[in-house]
């Protein structure tokens, strides 16, 4: 979505700070109930997004994109019983890593056809190596998109329906605003097979 004029654009804007305000608001709420009824040192707490919001970044507005600000999500997660507390991780994780996550923090089976990865040892160790890449996928009528987010890189694949395929490779520690695409550069050619490797064999392949 292309949004060119000003008074929509700043109107767009008022509507999602408003919105941040409010989802602020009621998480304040939830979090005083727990503590009202003493529940806070029994409870895991997850807060996250399904997806990220363009602002007029690269022209775009809302999601419907693989570029980092649709892509990344926010996460944070409380258990009170873990020893390291207020600290954060480089790790890659996924969305659908919390479903094995919560099934562990809650002393649940995990089901043999759940895809992801429990991060549970990086709420232990938020420093230790974990899982090679992150992925994500997008499509409309017209190309289907799926990206993987390394450490360092963010790699692009676009496949139209008459098999033409266009890629996107950027270096998120020079570019993170991913304003440069080097996939073609022959200094990034390492990386770029490396992604093409990680695509083709799913999050099986990266886990850690």
């Amino acid at each position: 979505m292309c949004i060119r004029d000003r008074a929509k654009q700043r109107e767009a804007l008022r509507g999602y700070y408003a919105t941040t305000s409010f989802m602020d608001e009621q998480l304040g709420r939830v979090l005083g109930a727990l503590d009202s009824m003493q529940l806070r040192d029994n409870t895991v707490i997850v807060f996250a997004s399904d997806h990220g919001w363009h602002l007029g970044e690269h022209t775009r507005w809302q999601k419907r994109s693989l570029l980092e600000e649709s892509a990344r999500v926010p996460l944070i997660v409380c258990d009170p019983r873990r020893r390291i507390r207020d600290r954060s991780t480089k790790a890659l994780v996924e969305m659908v890593d919390l479903y094995p996550t919560l099934s562990e923090l809650a002393g649940l089976p995990t089901p043999d056809h759940c895809e992801g990865q429990s991060f549970v040892p990086l709420l232990n160790s938020p420093n230790r190596r974990w899982k090679r890449a992150a992925f994500t996928h997008f499509q409309t009528a017209e190309t289907r998109g799926n990206g993987v987010r390394m450490p360092n890189y963010h790699y692009m694949e676009w496949r139209s329906p008459d098999g033409r395929v266009e890629e996107e490779l950027y270096d998120s520690r020079k570019d993170p605003r991913e304003f440069r695409n080097v996939v073609a550069l022959a200094a990034y050619s390492r990386q770029r097979e490396q992604a093409r490797v990680l695509l083709a064999e799913g999050w099986k392949g990266a886990k850690a």
